[in-house]
Protein backbone atom coordinates (compact mmCIF):
# COMPACT_ATOMS: atom_id res chain seq x y z
CA UNK A 1 0.00 0.00 0.00
CA UNK A 2 1.17 3.50 -0.71
CA UNK A 3 -0.66 5.04 2.25
CA UNK A 4 1.74 6.07 5.05
CA UNK A 5 -1.18 5.74 7.48
CA UNK A 6 -1.04 1.96 6.99
CA UNK A 7 2.55 1.84 8.26
CA UNK A 8 1.69 4.29 11.03
CA UNK A 9 -1.11 1.94 12.12
CA UNK A 10 1.38 -0.90 12.57
CA UNK A 11 3.72 1.35 14.52
CA UNK A 12 0.89 2.70 16.64
CA UNK A 13 -0.26 -0.78 17.59
CA UNK A 14 3.27 -1.94 18.35
CA UNK A 15 4.78 1.09 20.10
CA UNK A 16 1.63 2.86 21.30
CA UNK A 17 -0.36 5.66 19.75
CA UNK A 18 1.30 8.38 21.80
CA UNK A 19 4.64 7.32 20.28
CA UNK A 20 3.51 8.04 16.73
CA UNK A 21 1.00 10.87 17.22
CA UNK A 22 3.56 13.63 16.58
CA UNK A 23 5.49 11.74 13.91
CA UNK A 24 2.78 12.14 11.30
CA UNK A 25 0.10 14.54 10.17
CA UNK A 26 -3.23 14.64 12.01
CA UNK A 27 -4.95 13.29 8.90
CA UNK A 28 -2.54 10.35 8.58
CA UNK A 29 -2.86 9.68 12.30
CA UNK A 30 -6.64 9.50 12.06
CA UNK A 31 -6.46 7.20 9.01
CA UNK A 32 -3.89 5.06 10.83
CA UNK A 33 -6.32 4.48 13.65
CA UNK A 34 -8.96 3.47 11.11
CA UNK A 35 -6.54 1.06 9.41
CA UNK A 36 -5.62 -0.49 12.75
CA UNK A 37 -9.24 -1.48 13.33
CA UNK A 38 -9.24 -3.84 10.35
CA UNK A 39 -5.98 -5.64 11.17
CA UNK A 40 -7.66 -8.37 13.27
CA UNK A 41 -10.03 -9.11 10.40
CA UNK A 42 -7.11 -9.70 8.06
CA UNK A 43 -6.23 -12.85 10.02
CA UNK A 44 -9.80 -14.07 9.59
CA UNK A 45 -9.72 -13.32 5.86
CA UNK A 46 -6.36 -15.12 5.54
CA UNK A 47 -7.74 -18.23 7.24
CA UNK A 48 -10.80 -18.29 4.99
CA UNK A 49 -8.92 -17.45 1.79
CA UNK A 50 -6.36 -20.20 2.37
CA UNK A 51 -9.09 -22.68 3.26
CA UNK A 52 -7.66 -23.48 6.68
CA UNK A 53 -9.60 -25.98 8.74
CA UNK A 54 -12.62 -24.78 10.69
CA UNK A 55 -10.77 -24.88 14.02
CA UNK A 56 -8.18 -22.42 12.71
CA UNK A 57 -10.88 -20.18 11.26
CA UNK A 58 -12.75 -20.24 14.56
CA UNK A 59 -9.54 -19.43 16.42
CA UNK A 60 -8.86 -16.42 14.19
CA UNK A 61 -12.42 -15.19 14.74
CA UNK A 62 -12.11 -15.63 18.52
CA UNK A 63 -8.79 -13.77 18.59
CA UNK A 64 -10.22 -10.94 16.50
CA UNK A 65 -13.23 -10.75 18.79
CA UNK A 66 -10.97 -10.71 21.86
CA UNK A 67 -8.90 -7.90 20.33
CA UNK A 68 -12.00 -5.82 19.60
CA UNK A 69 -13.30 -6.38 23.13
CA UNK A 70 -9.94 -5.39 24.65
CA UNK A 71 -9.59 -2.27 22.48
CA UNK A 72 -13.19 -1.07 22.38
CA UNK A 73 -12.55 1.77 24.84
CA UNK A 74 -9.44 2.91 22.98
CA UNK A 75 -11.39 3.52 19.76
CA UNK A 76 -14.61 4.77 21.30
Amino acid sequence: MADPAYDTASLGLWFGWDSVRHATTPEDFERAQLHSRIFPLQAVAYAIHHELDIAQINQSVEKADDWYEAHASVHA
